[in-house]
């Protein structure tokens, strides 16, 4: 990938919050949202779960289903070869792109 079709982390070797979104927001305006999907190690899906709390009153919750539910509205693999480090600079910790398979 080019550093044009990435999303780095702000500030370096933190993940927050705003890095999912900001991802999701880097094709949520195109034709292909629709077909679009998460991928993540597991691992990293946990750090993402945990970013807002289940009381919270002030942040909507990222996972809309519990945690195995859709992550941002949007469907999640897990996939147990990427990378687990989330505060390591320069990992590639997630990938939201096309690749959602429709079954008839």
């Amino acid at each position: 990938m080019t550093t044009a079709q990435r999303i780095q982390t702000n500030p370096t070797a933190v993940t927050a919050i705003g890095d999912i979104s900001a991802l999701k927001q880097a094709i949520g305006s195109t034709k292909f949202m629709e077909n679009a999907v998460w991928a993540f190690h597991p691992n990293v899906g946990e750090v993402f779960y945990r970013f807002v709390a289940s009381g919270s009153t002030s942040e909507p919750q990222i996972f809309t289903r519990g945690r195995n539910g859709p992550l941002l509205g949007e469907p999640f693999v897990e996939c147990s070869n990427m990378a687990t480090a989330t505060t390591t600079t320069g990992t590639k910790i997630a990938i939201f792109a096309i690749g959602r398979v429709h079954h008839r």
